[in-house]
């Protein structure tokens, strides 16, 4: 599926997760990344006007950068956070989430498609 990533650049050329509450993922253009071990699913949106809603009404600096992506859907249906609760891992439930994100196992990033 296609979708947009939204991810943090860096001069030297590291892609890394926008946001990140535990596992940080490294992306590189053309390669598929899976979900580390031990990590919840990657989040991805469903329409450019969603991934740009997301960085604008964020706390966001300039290293922000969306990618056109493909991407294979998880089947869980909520991200999770790093913070326990009764030794629990918390979920960060689907319906809480930004406005158009789509959960992934797996993300390819294609281009950047700027802001």
């Amino acid at each position: 599926m296609k979708g947009y990533k939204v991810v943090r650049t860096f001069k030297t050329g590291k892609i890394i997760s926008a946001y990140s509450d535990g596992h940080i993922v490294e992306y590189k253009i053309g390669e598929w990344v899976k979900r580390p071990d031990g990590c919840g699913p990657l989040a991805v949106f469903n329409t450019l006007e969603n991934a740009k809603d997301f960085v604008f009404k964020g706390t966001f600096g300039p290293t922000r950068k969306i990618f056109l992506c493909e991407y294979e859907s998880s089947i869980l249906n909520y991200l999770w956070c790093r913070y326990t609760l009764q030794d629990k891992k918390m979920r960060r439930e689907k319906h809480l989430l930004p406005i158009g994100t789509q959960l992934a196992e797996r993300v390819m990033l294609i281009r950047e498609v700027g802001i």
